[in-house]
């Protein structure tokens, strides 16, 4: 028996051995799998640069009435071909309802035009007319004049800087511009998705000539910005991705474009270029050197690119580039304020003496004019001594003005229904939002579309966060874009809402510049814009391409007193007749929505004490959410708490350093039209109403170093 024994030990011990070497595989395999549900293994990051937009259709600019229509190498959308087509007749038979957007110049009857560049517009665009902006400044841009443009938002205005543009590097000598070896024109536009937006026209108007020219002859754009690493911007300037040399044309944000003037860009330090011109060998030792050679430059939203943080920038580009004499320069833009012309005027951007024609406002230098081109007619927002401006050797011009009658200022106002309301209070903020979303959802629940602007980038990121953790119904239709995202999350957003039929996207100032989002349904505005021109471009986002849009501006109860009073004074008197959001007789009130917020019965209308109990849902809906934020949920009540100290940051900013008065006591005025004497204490107040109104039990303690620079120490 001992020996049994002795001969099955060993057998026992190697089966106990196996055993546990089965169950410690087991356990790393368990382990794996638990760590790849946890998402332990950091995804792999997405390589940071811009993508190919996925069709034109949906990738139109700030001045394109697209229709829908586009190529088939272009478009990857869900939409099937009948649906585009259907889109794209839609469209062009709204933007033919407009009689202030489209003339009766058609592309294929223009000769100076070449004929891929008509194929691209008919098949690429959809489009077969010129607007007026296009007509009356494609002649003197095709003859290398510069230009100041004003035209109304969606008419057209990028395809008519980019058009004589690329019409002209066609049939360029040498001087102008060199394939592969030199970059035939330069384009600044404030924001990155702008950016993006121009360079996506330009592609597709270039695809239809690269199918006819040689590998070596290839055109093409680049697209520099912020917020990517800078060894993209060499890859793409030095033809790493095409091989075929420098850009065409180079599209960018100022911020971005100077860091790469002023060397500290890897492309001085690799860029070397040689040239033979005229038999004289030139070493090309900097990317400044190749930009102090292009003779086109564009200035895309003129008015934001020569005001605030970015006049500095641009200016110092300009001053890289050639005399203003010895290149030609296209400023375009909805706004032109008088400050903005005046810098133009008396700066090196536009340096030409101004000369009267029968009536007609021209600046010459020599044998170099500059024209000024007003397609809005506001006589309001020009200097006093001047004219409208035409072009007598234009033949559009002299014809369009008997096509056009009225106007066009008047006509596009007319296509948006503007209205406005106040809050009571802080607390309505969220809760009246909310309301706004749901009401448009019920006009027309397959076909909304809803921007939202907010003042500031951290509020932006809260709200998009408080309504998608809780209220909003169909997360999956709801965006948020800011200047706190990385520029791969904006792209994907952009890109996201413009090709989405219904949904809603949260913004700030960044979509209101240029931006085309398709069918925009309703532009909200949770708070005054900054300046008029703002609130002129933030609602320009809807009721493009002859459709009918609509606006709603929500005023804060601060900023309730400064309205009404330039409203009973009926204006500005320094400037008698000049509009204002604020003095507006043709901004009416929403009676609906002031309903909710007044909390009035309106017993005797249905409709009033049907939107009334819609309110009371909202409020009594959100609830749940602002539990979430007083019992210290880890996203909603940070961000509640972020989104406190940027709304008492923001507001306070807007009031000027305190003037201390005879009797030593402090004064304070506003720097915008945001207040109306609002001293930082009573900010304060606002901002404790707000939030409250998110579900914070308490405003959250601040820095004393942060509360003396608000002045509320």
């Amino acid at each position: 028996m001992s020996s049994t024994k002795h001969n099955e030990s060993p057998h026992a011990f190697y089966r106990i051995m196996e055993t546990l070497v089965l169950i410690g595989f087991g356990l790393l395999l368990l382990i794996s799998q638990i760590e790849g549900l946890a998402g332990s293994s950091p995804p792999r990051r997405p390589p940071r640069i811009r993508p190919r937009r996925q069709s034109p259709s949906t990738s139109s600019s700030d001045s394109d009435f697209d229709t829908g229509g586009g190529s088939s190498n272009h478009n990857k959308s869900k939409a099937t071909g009948n649906d585009r087509e259907e889109l794209r007749v839609r469209r062009h038979e709204q933007a033919l309802q407009d009689p202030s957007l489209l003339t009766t110049v058609r592309f294929s009857d223009r000769t100076d035009i070449h004929p891929d560049t008509r194929r691209a517009l008919e098949e690429g665009f959809g489009l077969r007319a010129m607007t007026r902006v296009q007509a009356e400044t494609y002649g003197a841009a095709l003859e290398g004049r510069s230009i100041l443009a004003r035209s109304r938002t969606g008419t057209g205005k990028t395809l008519a800087f980019l058009l004589p543009t690329i019409e002209r590097l066609l049939d360029s000598d040498l001087d102008l511009y060199q394939p592969g070896r030199s970059i035939g024109c330069v384009i600044l536009a404030p924001t990155r998705e702008l950016a993006i937006q121009i360079a996506d026209q330009a592609e597709i108007l270039f695809d239809y000539h690269n199918k006819q020219r040689p590998s070596n002859k290839q055109l093409s754009v680049a697209c520099i910005y912020g917020g990517v690493k800078m060894q993209r911007d060499v890859r793409l300037l030095t033809g790493g991705y095409r091989g075929a040399g420098l850009p065409t044309i180079l599209v960018a944000t100022p911020a971005r474009l100077l860091e790469h003037l002023e060397g500290n860009s890897p492309l001085n330090k690799n860029h070397r270029y040689n040239r033979n011109h005229q038999q004289e060998q030139r070493s090309k030792n900097s990317f400044a050197d190749v930009v102090a050679d292009t003779k086109i430059v564009v200035l895309d939203e003129t008015d934001r690119l020569l005001q605030k943080s970015n006049q500095y920038e641009t200016q110092k580009i300009l001053g890289f580039m050639a005399r203003a004499e010895k290149r030609q320069t296209l400023l375009f833009s909805a706004t032109i304020p008088r400050a903005v012309r005046r810098l133009i005027s008396t700066s090196s951007v536009l340096n030409k003496k101004v000369k009267h024609n029968n009536g007609r406002r021209e600046r010459k230098d020599d044998d170099a004019t500059f024209l000024e081109v007003d397609c809005i007619g506001n006589k309001n927002d020009r200097p006093d001594d001047t004219a409208p401006v035409g072009d007598k050797q234009s033949p559009a011009a002299v014809t369009l003005d008997a096509e056009i009658e009225g106007s066009p200022d008047s006509v596009h106002r007319q296509r948006i229904e503007e209205t406005f309301a106040v809050l009571e209070n802080m607390s309505q903020f969220i809760p009246a939002l909310l309301a706004i979303i749901r009401r448009e959802k019920q006009r027309d629940s397959q076909n909304y579309k809803i921007l939202v602007f907010f003042p500031a980038g951290r509020m932006v990121r809260f709200m998009f966060q408080f309504f998608t953790i809780g209220v909003i119904e169909g997360k999956n239709n709801i965006w948020e874009i800011h200047s706190r995202m990385s520029q791969s999350s904006r792209t994907r957003a952009s890109a996201a809402f413009r090709n989405a039929r219904n949904g809603i996207l949260f913004s700030s100032d960044v979509s209101a510049r240029g931006l085309d989002y398709p069918d925009i349904s309703l532009v909200v505005q949770m708070g005054a814009p900054s300046s008029d021109q703002d609130y002129i471009h933030r609602i320009g986002r809807t009721g493009r391409a002859g459709q009918v849009g609509r606006s709603l501006l929500v005023l804060l109860p601060f900023e309730r007193q400064k309205k009404e009073q330039r409203r009973q004074k009926g204006g500005n008197k320094k400037r008698p007749g000049k509009v204002s959001y604020r003095n507006d007789a043709s901004i009416k009130q929403d009676r609906q929505l002031s309903s909710w917020l007044n909390e009035c019965g309106h017993d005797d209308h249905e409709e009033m004490s049907s939107s009334k109990s819609l309110y009371q849902k909202c409020q009594d809906d959100l609830e749940s959410t602002r539990l979430k934020v007083r019992s210290g949920h880890v996203v909603l009540t940070t961000g509640a708490e972020a989104a406190y100290k940027t709304f008492l940051a923001h507001y306070v900013a807007t009031i000027k350093p305190p003037n201390k008065s005879k009797s030593g006591t402090k004064q304070y005025t506003n720097r915008g039209n945001s207040v109306n004497n609002l001293k930082p204490s009573e900010v304060l107040v606002h901002a404790e109403d707000f939030a409250r109104g998110t579900g914070l039990a308490d405003a959250p303690e601040m820095e004393e170093t942060f509360l003396s620079k608000l002045g509320l120490l």
